[in-house]
């Protein structure tokens, strides 16, 4: 089985129960409603025969593309001690890992810093398409893992995980988070430009239009009863870059 087949469904909960002394957490890993991509897993369909592991973000080949993300050995976060269907969704209790990474997961699913699980999944039959919702339906599904993954509860969440993470392998996880967080901001910045570039073309096209009106009208005036063909131009530009910049000139 190839793990790059799955498909993922992320669910975001702060309804979770937290147990310090046995360092477990019993939490939502799916729910019985449609994702962002309008498909819904029918909790009762679940089959957790074939599940693996509890992981930390999937660990999807990152370690092949980016070489300060912890191979996938060591992104294993701890063990599933069950999975259970109810009416909302699956519930599962995860107990972490005593190691490096799975201390810093757990402390921030435990503080609030962290509060998606996503699972990995396959689809065990046919699916069905429910005509009155637009949803695609699965009845049964295989669940071959489970992932804390890293959604902030809030957008200074990344720097004050960076700061209190211990493990090396999340602090390069959370730097290289942060890295894409900005190149995201920058591209918005620039997207933002773009389109205020775009707003003002259009307005210097009507400006253009607006001008040679004003000339059309002036050269088939009586030059007596107006100002000299100099002279009105010389306005009509005035106003035209004073609107351009905001302000008299």
């Amino acid at each position: 089985m190839c793990y790059m087949d799955l498909k993922h469904k992320l669910y975001s909960t702060t309804n979770k129960e937290f147990n310090e002394k046995s360092r477990t957490i019993i939490h939502y890993i799916s729910t019985a409603g449609a994702d962002e991509f309008g498909e819904m897993l029918v909790p009762g369909g679940m089959d957790d025969s074939r599940f693996k592991a509890v992981l930390w973000s999937h660990s999807l080949g990152l370690s092949l593309l980016d070489d300060r993300v912890p191979p996938p050995s060591e992104l294993v976060i701890g063990k599933s001690l069950w999975r259970k269907a109810e009416t909302d969704g699956v519930v599962a209790c995860t107990e972490f890992a005593n190691t490096p990474l799975g201390n810093d997961v757990m402390r921030f699913n435990a503080e609030g810093y962290i509060n998606s699980w996503s699972v990995g999944w396959k689809p065990k039959g046919a699916k069905k398409f429910d005509p009155e919702t637009g949803f695609t339906v699965y009845p049964k599904w295989y669940l071959y893992e489970y992932s804390s993954v890293i959604i902030p509860a809030n957008p200074d969440a990344i720097n004050l995980m960076l700061k209190d993470a211990k493990s090396p392998g999340m602090k390069n996880i959370l730097g290289r988070e942060q890295e894409i967080i900005g190149l995201k901001n920058e591209l918005e910045k620039y997207g933002n430009i773009l389109k205020e570039f775009g707003n003002a073309k259009g307005e210097i096209e009507g400006l253009k239009k607006e001008l040679k009106a004003i000339k059309h009208r002036l050269n088939g005036s009586n030059k007596s009863n107006h100002l000299s063909n100099e002279s009105f131009i010389e306005e009509a530009l005035r106003k035209v870059m004073e609107e351009i910049v905001g302000r008299k000139i």
